[in-house]
């Protein structure tokens, strides 16, 4: 019998089949060495001796029952993004981080997709509305003046509505639309608005950016009306005949001081061709008072005042598209809304055109008449004259002089009440 023993002991190990290394190597690498769902006798029985076949344990230190290995820590999941399942043990390699903040709506540009969204009725249960910071549209009345408009304005297309009134017509209907209404800031501009001013689209939103905190942003692009004439009322006398007298009939059928017609105001007071941006609030109470004084002109002037108003005969000459008399007098009644009732909005005015008022006579006539209207100077104002006639007389014919000259000459020294507060902060 122990002959018997010894035989075994020393025996050599028999070979194992292919078949079964194969599975011996699988059940050595799993926990349970568990192979296709059972356990296989033999290799069960060397897990418990440490011996192939289930022999007797040997005396050497070795062959003693492995002492129980820790249990291996559970792998710890991916990190979110990453592929989980990576044999080899190979960490994958990490996804870049999605942003922490998504962009505002005004940072991207818009898909259909968000289009599509805005159709849904989540969409409509939480409206998002966008209100862009300044809105500036500019107007033209023919296909060919499309392509001369500012790519930094908006295009609006007045084609087929030529209104008595020109631009403000515009102004009525866009004060009523939703994108005018959601604005901080807007104005609709003429095609001509660079031709006429020297100021490039980007230009004139940037300078509103830099100046922020008014209620309207205004221009005079003929900054040399400033240094020759009273006041506009005076200087479109020399553009439009007999202009002042219908002004003088206009402004007492609509109820408004005709003592503005020939007083001395200051530059800040100029401003024409309705070339300004302003916030909604400006531009209701602005629409309001020209609609009132229209309003009011129109049901008291006679029919022979109110036929001459709307007539061509204010642009004999062909330079305003035929236009009648009266967006000539709409445009200048911005200043007198300043003047009346702009106590409450802060203005700044904007230089366009320098060139037009650079020349040295042009610049000293024109701190000349401020100086003496900011001093109530009647000798100033007085030598502002002299100085103004002998420009005027050299700069044009003796036929010119003798037909306008008288005309643009205050009978009386008056100055304009233009309030400080609404007085604009000019940048030249």
């Amino acid at each position: 019998m122990a002959n018997k023993t010894t035989k075994t002991a020393t025996a050599k190990k028999a070979p194992v089949p292919v078949a079964k290394k194969k599975i011996h190597k699988a059940a050595i690498k799993s926990r349970s060495g568990v192979v296709g769902g059972a356990p296989s006798p033999r290799l069960a029985l060397r897990t418990k001796t440490g011996r192939p076949g289930g022999g007797p344990p040997t005396k050497r230190k070795a062959a003693a029952a492995p002492k129980p290995t820790k249990k291996a820590a559970a792998p710890k999941p991916p990190p979110k993004g990453e592929r989980a399942g990576v044999r080899g043990g190979r960490k994958p390699a990490a996804k870049p981080a999605r942003a922490a903040r998504r962009p505002a709506d005004d940072d991207r540009p818009i898909t259909v997709l968000d289009l599509v969204a805005a159709q849904s009725p989540r969409a409509h249960a939480r409206p998002q509305v966008v209100r862009p910071a300044v809105r500036v549209f500019q107007i033209f009345y023919d296909a060919q003046q499309r392509p001369l408009l500012d790519p930094a304005f908006e295009p609006y297309d007045n084609r087929g509505y030529l209104h008595p009134l020109l631009e403000f017509n515009v102004f009525r209907k866009l004060a009523r639309t939703p994108q005018a209404k959601n604005a901080r800031l807007w104005g609709a501009l003429s095609w001509k608005f660079q031709q006429k001013t020297g100021i490039s689209g980007m230009e004139l939103l940037r300078l509103i950016d830099a100046n922020p905190g008014y209620d309207v942003y205004y221009c005079n692009p003929h900054p040399d009306t400033e240094s020759l004439y009273p006041n506009l009322w005076m200087q479109g006398e020399t553009s439009h005949p007999n202009f002042l007298l219908l002004c003088t009939e206009f402004f007492q059928a609509a109820g408004l001081p005709t003592g503005v017609l020939g007083e001395i105001q200051p530059s800040n007071a100029f401003a024409s061709t309705n070339y300004f941006i302003a916030t909604p609030k400006f531009w209701e109470r602005y629409l309001a008072f020209v609609e009132g004084a229209i309003a009011r002109a129109e049901g008291r002037l006679s029919p022979t005042a109110r036929k001459m108003l709307y007539s061509d005969a204010a642009d004999q000459r062909a330079m305003h598209a035929r236009a009648s008399y009266m967006p000539h007098i709409v445009e200048r009644l911005f200043s007198l809304f300043l003047a009346l009732e702009g106590s409450g909005f802060k203005a700044y005015k904007y230089a366009a055109n320098p060139r037009a008022g650079a020349q040295a006579h042009l610049r000293l006539l024109r701190e000349m008449k401020d100086v003496a209207h900011r001093t109530r100077s009647a000798w100033l104002a007085a030598c502002w004259l002299n100085y103004r006639n002998l420009y005027l007389a050299s700069a044009h014919d003796r036929a010119w002089a003798e037909k306008y000259l008288k005309a643009v000459t205050p009978t009386q020294l008056t100055f304009s009440s233009f309030p400080v507060a609404a007085a604009a902060q000019e940048a030249r």
